[in-house]
């Protein structure tokens, strides 16, 4: 995987010590953080950073496509370094939220014809096999 710097570098981000620990997070990440938590991981390692840093930085990474927010929940925002299209599952229970892939190819999309889609967002909500194999 790309370092964090390289990444910014290449989407013309300056790579601040704040900018890089963030991305970092994410991309260790597989949890899909929220803005809190990556606010309250990050913080271990800076003890001066604010949570609208956190926001200011998670708005220009999304602004230039390092990361994809993910609105499974009208209560929260999370947020997704992988940004190539895919899915994504979010237990009832445990709330986790995975990543699925998706064959696009097979999706039926009537009526889109003259649209230009830049993004699809498909979610899918129930049990994950963790909580599954507990009933």
């Amino acid at each position: 995987m790309r370092s964090a710097i390289e990444m910014l570098n290449e989407k013309g981000i300056s790579p601040s010590f704040n900018r890089i620990m963030i991305m970092d997070y994410l991309l260790s990440s597989v949890a899909h953080p929220t803005a809190d938590e990556i606010y309250n991981e990050v913080k271990k390692s800076k003890a001066n950073l604010s949570k609208m840093t956190i926001y200011n930085v998670l708005n220009i990474f999304e602004e230039k496509d390092l990361v994809r927010a993910v609105n499974i929940s009208e209560k929260e925002v999370r947020f997704d370094a992988t940004v190539n299209d895919h899915a994504h599952f979010k237990c009832r229970k445990c709330s986790s939220v995975l990543d699925i892939d998706v064959d696009y190819s097979h999706l039926k999309t009537n009526g889109l014809q003259a649209f230009d889609v830049d993004r699809r967002d498909v979610f899918f909500y129930g049990l994950c096999p963790k909580c599954c194999s507990k009933i």
